[in-house]
């Protein structure tokens, strides 16, 4: 059997950004595409709420019959594509074992699961102000946040603290929320990481 795919890039966009719409999310997956879709390497473009079950399944499904140890995925998302879709995400894969080596995150957004509680997205600098717990099969977290507008990224809190990384927020002054998946920092260290991920590929 041929080997399967085994290195995933996925551009997780925002709340209202539908698939057709140019955004930010839309103007990195391009030329993250061009540059290494290719092989045993694929680049998606997802929506926040997409079925994230089904994308880990087919993610596992893919990689066939290589281990779940040998399977790399990248994250790039924004809004509550990555307060939400980002961390569904982590779950579901780790129904198989595989880890999320590296997610960069633009401005993340909590959202509950409970519609009562859909306020909770806009709330900050409060007593009821709500964290972002990022999976433990996610080893490596880079974020961009921004406090011009509401609403604004929520802080990141590892599962387990001895299993992910997550970086100190890179503040963008002067960035409304609407505006932080097009921010050339947020593009340029997502672009940095997944040319990164293809030359330890090649190297391997």
């Amino acid at each position: 059997m041929a080997a399967g795919i085994t290195n995933f890039h996925l551009l997780v966009s925002g709340f209202l950004q539908r698939r057709g719409q140019r955004h930010g999310l839309h103007d990195l997956f391009v030329p993250m595409h061009l540059a290494h879709a290719k092989g045993d390497t694929s680049v998606q473009l997802m929506a926040w709420n997409d079925r994230w079950r089904d994308v880990a399944d087919d993610i596992a499904n893919c990689a066939m019959p290589s281990d779940p140890a040998d399977v790399r995925v990248f994250v790039y998302a924004f809004s509550w594509g990555a307060g939400w879709g980002f961390v569904q995400l982590a779950k579901a894969l780790r129904r198989h074992r595989i880890s999320s080596e590296c997610a960069v995150l633009a401005d993340p957004i909590y959202r509950s699961r409970w519609l009562s509680l859909s306020w909770m997205s806009l709330c900050t600098m409060s007593m009821f102000t709500p964290t972002i717990t990022v999976p433990s099969n996610v080893c490596e977290v880079h974020w961009f946040a921004q406090n011009t507008c509401r609403p604004c990224g929520h802080d990141l809190v590892p599962e387990d603290r001895k299993q992910t990384k997550i970086h100190r927020p890179r503040v963008l002054p002067h960035t409304p929320h609407t505006l932080m998946d097009d921010a050339h920092e947020f593009h340029q260290l997502s672009l940095r990481i997944a040319a990164s991920a293809a030359t330890e590929a090649q190297a391997a």
